[in-house]
C-alpha cells in the first residue's frame, strides 16, 4: 500500500490524496502511513483499532484492563498498541459509532481471546508455542494481532472526551449515531 500511494502521489502531484478506511482496514492504512505512505486526509470509519494507538491519553476500559491480572500482554508499542500511531502526519478525521455492534465483538475478542491460543507473554517476551518447542515473537504486527490486548475501546466507538478539542493526533470527529442515526440496530 505504501508503494501504491507513493506512485499515486508521483503520478498526480497536484491532486489531494485522501484515504478512507473502514473497520480493520485502519490497521493496514495506519501501518502504511507509519511506513511513509503520503496522504492529505485520512478518514477512519468505525475503526477497529485501539483508541490508544492514536491517543496515548485515551481513557482505559476497566473490563479490558482487568484481564491483565490473569493473562498479561504487552501494552506499549512496538509490541503493543499503545502509542503505535501517534506520529502520523496529515489531517485525520474519526467517524465513530458508539452503538456499533461489530465493534462490540472486537472488544470481546480483546477481552477474552488475547493472548490467542498457542501464544503467551511472560512480561518481557511474546512466545508462540510450537510442537515441539516455541519461538520468540519479534514481529510487532504478529504481537498486536495475536498477543497484545488493547486497554482502550476501539477508536471507532468513541469520540472526544469531555473538554478535549483533539483526539490525540485526530483533528476532528463525526458522531455517526448522533448525526446520521446509526444506532446499532443493524450492522451499519
Amino acid at each position: 500500500m505504501t508503494a501504491y500511494l507513493n506512485q499515486l502521489r508521483t503520478r498526480f502531484p497536484t491532486y489531494r490524496l485522501n484515504i478512507l478506511a473502514h473497520s480493520q482496514g485502519n490497521a493496514v492504512v495506519s501501518e502504511a502511513i507509519k511506513q511513509g505512505a503520503p496522504f492529505d486526509t485520512y478518514i477512519l470509519t468505525q475503526g477497529a483499532m485501539p483508541a490508544s494507538s492514536y491517543d496515548v491519553n485515551a481513557p482505559t476500559n476497566t473490563s479490558l484492563v482487568s484481564q491483565e491480572v490473569y493473562h498479561p500482554t504487552p501494552e506499549w508499542q512496538p509490541m503493543g498498541y499503545h502509542g503505535a500511531y501517534t506520529n502520523l502526519p496529515g489531517r485525520m478525521v474519526n467517524f465513530y459509532n458508539s452503538q456499533d455492534a461489530v465493534l462490540g465483538y472486537w472488544v470481546d475478542d480483546q477481552q477474552y481471546f488475547k493472548p490467542a491460543d498457542t501464544y503467551s507473554y511472560n512480561g518481557t517476551y511474546g512466545l508462540k508455542f510450537l510442537d515441539p518447542g516455541y519461538h520468540l515473537v519479534t514481529d510487532s504486527q504478529e504481537s498486536r494481532a495475536m498477543i497484545s490486548r488493547s486497554r482502550t475501546l476501539p477508536i471507532g466507538a468513541q469520540g472526544l472526551a469531555s473538554g478535549e478539542i483533539k483526539e490525540g493526533i485526530i483533528s476532528s470527529t463525526v458522531n455517526l449515531n448522533f448525526q446520521f442515526g446509526f444506532n446499532g440496530a443493524t450492522t451499519e
